[in-house]
């Protein structure tokens, strides 16, 4: 707790200033909706991060049709889970409103929901001090968009631009295991992460049938590094099989397919299951009998807590690729040659000219 210009003791003012609070709540519980439905698709390996994508067939994921912006963490599942169509666009009433797009009669919207941090201010007296305190309040709020299915006089949705396939890895990826610090190692039949060197483990690209592949499996680990004691500090010191090493899993499959979206890289989660020095099957049995395991009252708030962690490890990675494209940007402005300045005019007077 923060006052200006005076320094407190804790004590029963300044103690519980971080509040949450729930505006608007919804009809039902988003959380439990998406986790019991996501259980379900884990159990038929359809979960979103289990299912191969390819941007060259259009990029599905949630986004809003008037900002643009594509929808994160829990929003982001939930959206696409309740998708009924390749069209992505998601809007809320009052946007189409805006737009002049009409929500058709009878339509059901789905419930996202906003957290944002409110910071308000009080004056108080302190040991005949004036000082002022700081309070800061973590609220969610709900709200209920409709898909473009619903949504009469909304554009058509463009035809998406096709491209040929990459025949070598994405440079974005193999700079994040740079920014990162940690050391890429390739070779081998297997991938792993090594936090006690800090090495990721991969083989050749000559052992992939694309080098899509070869990316997929490779920001699967990037995923595990990030969990290093120099970055995101988690504990990765955990037995295969134990319910520590699923979750660990759970995250890095996660962000992984998060961060291909977002990259724009076809992701295909069969790679990461192949190379896995683990041998475990990531995308059904195995995450599920962990799942199963676990008392039911704890399932949401696990699955939800690996979710919400997956996107702090998918921006964290995207902040190195982010990096290396402005560094790119830079190079290849400096390498334009300016264009030479022009000659300057020289004025010849008219009339009759005299060589001496």
């Amino acid at each position: 707790m923060h006052i200006a210009g005076k320094r407190l003791r804790p004590c029963c003012i300044c103690m519980g200033m971080t509040k949450i609070e729930r505006d608007t709540k919804p009809r039902k519980d988003v959380r439990q909706d998406l986790a019991d439905a996501l259980i379900s698709h884990i159990e038929a390996g359809t979960a979103p991060w289990q299912r191969p994508w390819n941007p060259a067939t259009g990029d599905d994921t949630p986004v809003n049709a008037v900002t643009g912006k594509h929808y994160r963490g829990i929003n982001q599942f939930w959206l696409g889970l309740n998708q009924p169509d390749s069209d992505p666009r998601w809007c809320t009433f009052r946007q189409a409103q805006e737009k002049n797009w009409h929500i058709r009669k009878g339509s059901h919207g789905i419930s996202v929901e906003k957290w944002m941090v409110l910071e308000s201010t009080k004056d108080l007296e302190v040991d005949g001090d004036e000082a002022t305190l700081k309070e800061k309040r973590l609220v969610v709020r709900y709200y209920t968009v409709f898909h473009a299915s619903q949504i009469e006089g909304m554009p058509e949705l463009p035809s998406p631009e096709l491209s040929e396939a990459s025949l070598e890895p994405d440079p974005r990826v193999t700079a994040i295991v740079s920014g990162m610090g940690a050391t890429l190692s390739i070779g081998g039949t297997q991938a792993y992460y090594r936090p006690s060197a800090d090495v990721i483990r991969i083989p050749a690209l000559t052992s992939f049938a694309t080098a899509a592949d070869y990316d997929t499996v490779l920001l699967h680990e990037i995923g595990h590094a990030t969990g290093h004691k120099e970055r995101l500090k988690r504990d990765l010191n955990h037995l295969f099989g134990s319910a520590d090493y699923a979750k660990e899993e759970l995250r890095a499959e996660i962000s992984a397919a998060m961060s291909a979206r977002t990259l724009g890289i076809a992701f295909d989660p069969l790679q990461v299951d192949r190379t896995e020095r683990s041998g475990l099957d990531n995308s059904a049995a195995y995450l599920t009998g962990w799942l199963s395991a676990l008392p039911e009252d704890q399932r949401k708030p696990e699955l939800m807590a690996a979710i919400s962690s997956a996107q702090k490890i998918s921006d964290y990675v995207l902040g190195f690729a982010l990096a290396q494209a402005e560094e790119l940007e830079a190079e290849s402005e400096l390498a334009v040659e300016p264009e030479p300045e022009p000659e300057p005019k020289v004025l010849v007077p008219s009339g009759p000219r005299f060589r001496l």
